[in-house]
């Protein structure tokens, strides 16, 4: 059928949702929607990951046929749940009943049609109101949109945010403000009274990503570490990125295991903490250039010093020295808020002294990332310390 002379149009054909599925699925979609373009002389658009652009620009069907490539920036999370929010809203409007409705909201609750108007409100106090949650929200997510929406079901669904009592606080006219504590403990605990490694897809302990073989648990905090100053340092040059062999022979240079060094950065690559410069390649033994991942920044900041984060991962972590252990029993013994404090001093200080089995910082100006890591740690154990005993 020739549109352009039935409707004196040009056809625009869109494949939309075809980069949440396998980059063989998407290609197949790519090679379905040319053979309509050889058809018929029509636009043909197909959003595709940058993955399968990756993949598919070396060797495949988009090597092999004409195309024209067009990056679209991808949103904020802030932006993506705002939307996702007001759409909400004005189907809530169009849709209003013209009877009383009811729904169950679950826990005995049962809601009405205004109080669905205060549930969405809910919802911007929590996403919305702090820039902050967003963010970590992006991160986490390494930005991805449909994971970024995942993990926003997985937080208002989490005991910890209080998102109940905030809902009631709504229905019942009361001003309510959840702090930030909350989400964040959310966001690491998820619906668990602990933190659960295996249960939780966006969250990862960092000083314990293998256990083959015994080394410092600092090994994973000083990778990122590492990867991010090379970000700075190249900064110039327009490249975030460190080589592998480069990242071996300074991190060696430390004191560690080559093969030490390999295992943790496979776990890192898996986990998305950091990404390599081909983005299908998710092992080590085919890592060339690597990056820190956003959520392997947020993890890097959390480690050195975020209070849910440590208290969280402090209850997991294997303790290989028993007097650590002893002192970390101890201090959970105490049943007032307090104890966390000396659970994450002490827990702190056991990290420090195993790291100063295994790694020796170079004096060179290259390592002055490592050094200031290393204070920071240091003065996070001793205002956890000072926290504890005033």
């Amino acid at each position: 059928m020739n549109f352009q002379t039935r409707s004196k149009q040009l056809p625009c054909l869109v494949f939309d949702n075809a980069d949440h599925f396998s980059i063989e699925f998407q290609e197949r979609v790519f090679q379905f929607a040319r053979s309509i373009f050889e058809q018929e002389f029509c636009v043909v658009i197909m959003p595709i990951t940058d993955k399968t652009s990756w993949q598919l620009s070396r060797q495949g069907a988009l090597q092999s046929f004409e195309s024209e490539a067009l990056l679209l920036p991808t949103p904020s999370a802030r932006q993506v749940v705002e939307k996702r929010i007001e759409f909400v809203l004005k189907k809530l409007k169009a849709d209003q009943p013209k009877e009383k409705e009811s729904y169950f909201f679950g826990k005995g609750i049962r809601v009405d049609f205004t109080d669905l108007l205060k549930f969405i409100t809910a919802l911007e106090e929590v996403f919305l109101n702090s820039e902050k949650t967003a963010y970590w929200l992006g991160c986490l997510s390494n930005h991805d949109i449909r994971q970024v929406l995942l993990l926003s079901r997985d937080l208002i669904n989490s005991p910890h945010l209080g998102f109940d009592e905030a809902f009631k606080a709504y229905v019942t006219g009361s001003a309510v403000h959840i702090p930030e504590f909350k989400i964040r403990t959310a966001m690491i605990r998820g619906r668990y009274d602990i933190y659960s490694p295996d249960a939780h897809k966006y969250i990862h302990n960092v000083f314990d990503l293998n256990t083959e073989i015994r080394t410092s648990p600092l090994l994973g905090m000083r990778i990122l570490q590492v990867v991010k100053d090379a970000a700075v340092r190249h900064g110039e040059t327009k490249t975030n990125y460190i080589s592998k062999a480069n990242l071996f022979a300074y991190v060696c240079a430390m004191g560690f295991e080559r093969r030490a060094v390999a295992l943790w950065l496979d776990a890192m690559l898996k986990r998305a903490l950091v990404f390599n410069y081909d983005p299908t390649c998710v092992d080590e033994q085919t890592a060339t250039q690597l990056e820190i991942a956003p959520t392997g920044e947020l993890h890097l900041f959390w480690g050195r010093g975020g209070y849910e984060y440590l208290s969280a991962i402090a209850e997991t972590t294997p303790i290989r020295d028993e007097q650590a252990f002893r002192e970390i029993e101890s201090a959970y013994r105490n049943r007032q808020y307090e104890r966390f404090h000396a659970v994450i001093a002490s827990f702190l200080r056991y990290l420090i002294a195993e790291d100063q089995i295994y790694c020796r910082i170079p004096d060179h100006e290259s390592y002055a990332g490592q050094v200031a890591l290393m204070r920071k740690m240091e003065s996070t154990a001793h205002w956890f310390e000072q926290k504890w005993r005033s």
